[in-house]
């Protein structure tokens, strides 16, 4: 093994980390040598990438199953069929993103800019649908809309009163700032 596939498994162990810090750091160190493209079809459960500058990322097959992508920065991106179940994607930027055959299922889309996205009928959404032209996704990323979901799961990152103290401590956050 070379020092360089050593050096991107030891980044990509810490992108894994809930670590928000640790993990937003491994990025920019594996983005710093073009390395971001080693992502594409990892497995990164739980992994803290909150705020996270990953655009035009390929993250192709990236099973990313509970993690916190929050106002994570997904521009053009390719996400198809990438496994997104549980994830927190809240005020996440997914913009010119690819995602035909992603799997959203309880999938936190609160605030997420989707303008450009590619969707594909084998994309699953948030509710278990799939997605169709006739879907009117703001009902997963607008919470003024009249029928917006948010999962009956306690648990989930889009139940809606986990969404509601994300707002509040959110808002707090920037009270105090």
């Amino acid at each position: 093994m070379s020092a360089i596939q050593e050096l991107t498994g030891r980044l990509i162990e810490k992108i894994r980390s809930r670590d928000n810090a640790e993990a937003l750091e491994a990025i920019n160190a594996l983005r710093s040598f073009d390395g971001l493209a080693v992502l594409r079809g990892e497995t990164l459960i739980r992994a803290n990438l909150q705020g996270a500058d990953l655009a035009h990322v390929d993250l192709r097959e990236t099973v990313l199953i509970w993690a916190n992508l929050r106002g994570a920065i997904l521009t053009g991106c390719d996400l198809r069929g990438a496994v997104l179940f549980r994830a927190d994607l809240q005020s996440a930027v997914l913009t010119g993103c690819d995602l035909r055959q992603a799997y959203l299922l309880k999938t936190n889309l609160e605030g997420v800019r989707l303008e450009g996205v590619i969707w594909g009928s084998g994309t699953t959404l948030p509710d278990g649908g799939l997605w169709a032209e006739s879907v009117d996704l703001r009902r997963f990323t607008d919470p003024r809309h009249p029928h917006f979901w948010r999962d009956d799961d306690p648990t989930s990152p889009a139940h809606q009163e986990v969404g509601s103290r994300a707002r509040a401590s959110l808002h707090n956050s920037r009270l105090i700032h």
